[in-house]
């Protein structure tokens, strides 16, 4: 009894350090690029939020040109060290959408 018992709130210890530090392991990386188009950046952001990456960070400054537009933004974007290949691959699907400047 009292083997299951210890058993049980080793389980139940173990279960709660994994919640409290479930950050660790992941890893920010910083973000930056521009655009002519705002729903290029609303579709970047949704696509990393679906994909499970968290942002950390984020701006956007809109900047007016004479003819155009431009969105420049930066973002600080958490996820498991597993995932930097998906982070490059999703910003590898917007390439011909928008300047990629700093990937860090």
């Amino acid at each position: 009894w009292l083997g299951t018992s210890a058993a049980a709130l080793t389980l139940v210890g173990l279960e709660v350090l994994s919640y409290l530090f479930k950050s660790i392991g992941m890893k920010s990386s910083y973000v930056e690029f521009s655009t002519s188009r705002r729903e290029v950046v609303n579709a970047v952001r949704e696509r990393l939020l679906s994909d499970g990456f968290i942002i950390a960070s984020y701006e956007m400054e809109q900047v007016n040109h004479e003819r155009a537009t431009t969105y420049q933004v930066t973002m600080v974007i958490r996820a498991r060290k597993a995932g930097e290949q998906t982070l490059f691959a999703i910003l590898h699907d917007f390439q011909d959408e928008m300047n990629l400047y700093k990937v860090q």
